[in-house]
């Protein structure tokens, strides 16, 4: 049977060694250790439905949601006569042979982005993807006002690790073929990556996008049972994780808020 798209990190985030009650705490130091086992499946709770959990499976689900959610969020946007005000500029990242990833590389160029004063940074999209000899480069999409300077990275010491290219885009799609590239080639691609690597990121500026938008946006990164009760069930409501676990919901202005529960629990996991 095929894996549904609601079985995601959140889903699994059962497994979490941190528990909380009512603002109550209890750390991992107050269990036993967390032991899995070879394969840990989610289980419906009513029709005890079993779906394998991959975790290199969810990832990649997430990053092509999320990168997806990014492009339609800014149809409306790029469609009305304010594009005409902005641009998309495509960014490639990669590493000289000798240089490896390290967790902070990305963080500290997108810094330099952001801060910079000579660009008006509307929104952008990055995807980390792997190169034929196995090293890590990232193509980064940006939406900014027209007129922005943007500054070689490798040549005003943003990226200088290796090489970069900058290219202007077409589309605000553009972003959404390196998201759908397979990273299971080969006999298990996937494994090639750095441990602890994001390989993605997005982000929109407040105000570039409508409510509506921004609402669907926001939901793309939650788990598909609850992206299916908001958008067809309670259109437009808001939510929040509370602190005990679960999401509380607001229908709407005028009626109280409700708590719901994953309706998945994790078959796998036992105490040492």
């Amino acid at each position: 049977m095929k894996e549904p798209e609601c079985i995601s990190r959140a889903t699994a985030g059962a497994a979490y060694l941190k528990f909380s009650f009512w603002g109550l705490s209890l750390s991992k130091q107050t269990f036993p250790p967390l032991k899995l086992r070879p394969k840990l499946h989610a289980v419906h709770k009513i029709t005890n439905v079993r779906y394998p959990i991959d975790t290199a499976v969810m990832r990649h689900a997430r990053l092509k949601r999320r990168v997806k959610a990014w492009s339609w969020s800014l149809n409306d946007f790029m469609a009305a006569s304010l594009n005409s005000r902005v641009r998309m500029v495509m960014i490639t990242l990669t590493y000289r042979p000798g240089v490896e990833w390290e967790p902070q590389h990305m963080n500290v160029f997108m810094r330099h982005v952001r801060k910079s004063n000579g660009i008006g940074l509307l929104g952008y999209a990055w995807v980390a993807e792997l190169q034929q000899r196995g090293a890590v480069h990232f193509h980064l999409l940006l939406l900014v006002t027209r007129g922005s300077v943007i500054p070689m990275p490798d040549r005003c010491g943003w990226w200088p690790h290796g090489l970069t290219r900058i290219e202007t885009a077409r589309s605000h799609w553009y972003i959404v073929k390196y998201a759908q590239k397979s990273l299971f080639q080969n006999g298990g691609e996937w494994k090639k990556y750095p441990k602890g690597i994001r390989i993605f990121h997005v982000w929109i500026a407040p105000d570039v996008i409508s409510d509506a938008a921004r609402w669907e946006f926001r939901l793309s990164v939650h788990p598909g049972w609850l992206r299916d009760l908001l958008q067809n069930v309670f259109p437009l409501a808001q939510w929040e994780r509370p602190v005990f676990g679960g999401w509380r919901i607001w229908p709407d202005d005028h009626s109280p808020p409700f708590w719901v529960s994953t309706p998945y629990w994790i078959d796998g996991l036992r105490w040492a």
